[in-house]
């Protein structure tokens, strides 16, 4: 039993040595290397049970480009909304201005037709009352000569009574 143990532990110890050696300076032999996704070539995997590196089947690269290829057209497809969303504000606001612009537009002409029309109204109100005014002094004038005879014959008989 006890070459049994001390083979098996020398078995061990080779194995740790292999899989910790990077094979660099001395003193590399004794350590073991704890290696990550990023190391050597990208190439992920685990640590086994006795510190041993179990590497990731050669599927999981595979897995990571479709996930980076994944990655960018999310990417591009989050642009290309951004991009989208601009252009939409961009038009709508385009649109606004053009709309503000004519209502502008309607409302001056409106009012110029206003001016216009009010102008009218009152070069036909100033003709309308000077012929009113025109009539009424006419109107005056006749009752005037009419009553004038019957004034003048009051005026005449006052003085003789006076």
């Amino acid at each position: 039993g006890r070459e049994r143990n001390e083979r098996s532990a020398y078995f061990r110890t080779q194995q740790r040595a292999k899989a910790g050696s990077t094979g660099e300076g001395p003193g590399a032999h004794g350590r073991r290397q704890i290696r990550t996704t990023h190391d050597n070539n990208n190439e992920g995997g685990e640590l086994g049970r006795q510190g041993v590196f179990i590497p990731f089947p050669m599927a999981s690269n595979t897995h990571i480009g479709e996930l980076l290829k994944a990655e960018e057209e999310a990417v591009a497809t989050v642009t290309a909304a951004r991009k989208e969303k601009t252009d939409l504000l961009r038009q709508a606001t385009a649109e606004a201005d053009r709309e503000v612009l004519a209502y502008r537009q309607q409302l001056e002409q409106q009012y110029q037709a206003m001016l216009q029309q009010g102008g009218a109204d009152t070069k036909g109100n100033l003709v309308r009352l000077e012929q009113e005014t025109g009539r009424t002094i006419e109107s005056m004038k006749q009752r005037v000569q009419q009553k004038s005879q019957q004034v003048a014959n009051i005026l005449v008989d006052h003085v003789k009574r006076t």
